[in-house]
């Protein structure tokens, strides 16, 4: 009676814990130009049935490890890590760091270093075959 008791419940907490990290997921902002690519789009997807076996198995030491989970995510939610951690400048990877230093990473500043760039390099290749 007692092991039975004790899996109720689990299976309770495992149920508040998807209920919060359905809250959760909610928060996270889909990016429709990123279809395939997306965080946001993942979550929802694939991550939450992933998630809810495993916060619902009735076992002490997965609904601990769904709730561990769900608090990483409110803490990326909550910009914990950013607030803790600031850069000096955010940095992305969509383009606007090329253009940025466009002259340190262009063929010609490559040829004033003596280096040969990518596209030299590639050019290079396609003449040889």
């Amino acid at each position: 009676l007692l092991l039975l008791l004790c899996l109720i419940v689990e299976v309770m907490k495992g149920h508040q814990i998807v209920a919060q990290m359905k809250v959760a997921v909610e928060r996270w902002p889909v990016v429709r130009e990123r279809s395939g690519r997306d965080l946001g789009e993942f979550l929802r997807n694939v991550y939450i049935t992933k998630f809810n076996k495993l916060a619902n198995s009735g076992k002490a030491d997965e609904t601990l490890q769904a709730q561990k989970q769900l608090f990483a995510l409110e803490d990326l939610l909550d910009n914990k890590y950013r607030n803790e951690f600031s850069r000096v400048e955010d940095t992305t990877f969509t383009g606007d760091a090329g253009r940025k230093h466009y002259s340190k990473l262009s063929s010609k500043s490559q040829d004033t270093y003596n280096k040969e760039g990518f596209i030299a390099k590639m050019l290079k290749k396609n003449k040889k075959k």
